[in-house]
Order: C-alpha cells, then structure tokens, then sequence
C-alpha cells in the first residue's frame, strides 16, 4: 500500500485523492497534484544540488538490502 512504501522509503509523500478518488474527478485531482508539486519544488530548490543528488543517489542504492533488525 502507498503507507507501506512510504514507512519503507520507497516513495517522500503520498498525495491525497479528492473524494471518489482522481478517475471521478480530474480537475480537482490536477489541482491537488499542482499544489503539492509547487510546494516540493519550493523545499527541494532550496537545497543545494550536489546534496540533492547525493541523497538520491544514497536513497536508491539502500533499496533492494535486507537488513536484520
């Protein structure tokens, strides 16, 4: 499930649906999607490029590693 992947680290968000989900309404689904799309490019453009990258490049190559805890 979306949870799932978020608590694993595969996905940094879940996006809401508008109710009755984003097939029975595309507009409000487009907005939503626009307003969360602006709000992470605003946190993500403060950052430095080499760190964003790094981080990516660390987030990526931990998928996949089983670790006993």
């Amino acid at each position: 499930t979306s949870d799932e992947l978020l608590r694993m680290g595969v996905v940094d968000g879940i996006i809401p649906e508008p109710p009755g989900g984003a097939h029975r309404n595309h507009e409000s689904a487009a907005r939503i999607l626009k307003k969360v799309l602006k709000e992470t490019y605003r946190e993500l453009s403060k950052m430095d490029g080499d760190i964003l990258v790094r981080n990516r490049i660390e987030k990526f190559g931990q998928m996949g590693f089983f670790k006993e805890g």
